[in-house]
C-alpha cells in the first residue's frame, strides 16, 4: 500500500475524527479527576441549603443512554437511507458533539467551581467539606455548573433530531412527535437534574445551550462533509465533457 492509498484509507474509515473523539474523551476525564488547589474559592454560594440530593438515574446510565445508546440509534438512521462506509462518519460526528460538550463542561466546572445545591446539607459549611469529603466528593461537590448530564444529553439530542428532519421528510403529526423525541429525552434529563437537586436550575440551562451550541455546529459540519463528498464522487456523464453534480437538496 502506497502513502496515497494509506491517506485515503485513513479518510475513509474516518481514523482522524475517531482520535479526536478519544482524544477529548481523555481530557475530559482528566480534567474531571483534577483536585482544587488549597486556596481554592467557591463561585456562586446562592442556593446552596437544600436538602440532599436524591440519585434516581446514576449519572452512569445517563452517560451511557447519551453516547452509546444514542450512538447506536443515529447509526440505525443512518442505514434507512444507506449502507456504506458513511456510516462511520455519522458515528464519528455525533461521539465528537457527545465528547467536545464532556470536554467544555468540565473545564468550566472546574474554572467555576459552583457548590451543589445540597452542599451544606452534607458538610455543614463550606469550610467542612474537606474534612468531610473525600477527594472524589470533594471534586463533584463543587462542579455543579454547567450540568454536564444535560449538556451531553443535548448535544446528542441536537445532532439526532436533525439527522432525523434531514432523512424523514414527511410532514405528519407522528413524524413530527417522533423528531421531537430525541429532545424530549434531554429535557427529561434535566428536571431530573433540577428535582433530584443534584444541579442548579441556572446550571441546567447553560448546560442546555453549551449542548445545543455544539450540537448544532458538528451536525452542520457533518451535513457539509457528506454533500461535498457526493459532489467530489460525481463523474463526468457518458460521451459529454460537464460533470453531473448530484441536485439533492439534502444529505
Amino acid at each position: 500500500m502506497n502513502l496515497k492509498d494509506f491517506l485515503s484509507a485513513f479518510q475513509q474509515f474516518c481514523i482522524l475524527d475517531f482520535i479526536v473523539v478519544a482524544l477529548c474523551f481523555g481530557s475530559a476525564f482528566y480534567v474531571h479527576n483534577i483536585d482544587h488547589p488549597a486556596n481554592f474559592v467557591p463561585f456562586l454560594l446562592s442556593d446552596i441549603d437544600n436538602q440532599l440530593s436524591e440519585e434516581i438515574i446514576s449519572d452512569v446510565y445517563i452517560v451511557a443512554s447519551t453516547a452509546l445508546v444514542g450512538a447506536i440509534v443515529s447509526c440505525c438512521l443512518w442505514i434507512t437511507k444507506k449502507v456504506d462506509l458513511s456510516i462511520l462518519k455519522v458515528l464519528s460526528s455525533y461521539l465528537f458533539a457527545v465528547a467536545f460538550t464532556d470536554l467544555i463542561t468540565a473545564v468550566l466546572q472546574y474554572i467555576v467551581g459552583r457548590p451543589r445545591p445540597d452542599t451544606l446539607a452534607l458538610c455543614g459549611s463550606l469550610e467542612e467539606c474537606s474534612n468531610v469529603l473525600n477527594p472524589e466528593k470533594m471534586r463533584y461537590q463543587f462542579r455543579s455548573l454547567p450540568s454536564g448530564n444535560s449538556a451531553q444529553s443535548m448535544a446528542g439530542s441536537i445532532f439526532t433530531t436533525f439527522l432525523l428532519c434531514n432523512i424523514w421528510e414527511s410532514s405528519s403529526l407522528f413524524s413530527t412527535i417522533f423528531k421531537f423525541s430525541p429532545i424530549c429525552f434531554s429535557l427529561f434529563i434535566g428536571s431530573l437534574e433540577i428535582t433530584n437537586r443534584t444541579n442548579h436550575v441556572d446550571d441546567v440551562v447553560m448546560g442546555y445551550f453549551i449542548g445545543a451550541l455544539v450540537g448544532f455546529i458538528t451536525f452542520s459540519t457533518f451535513k457539509s462533509g457528506i454533500e461535498n463528498d457526493k459532489d467530489g464522487s460525481s463523474g463526468y456523464t457518458r460521451g459529454g465533457n460537464r460533470h453531473e453534480l448530484l441536485s439533492s437538496k439534502r444529505i
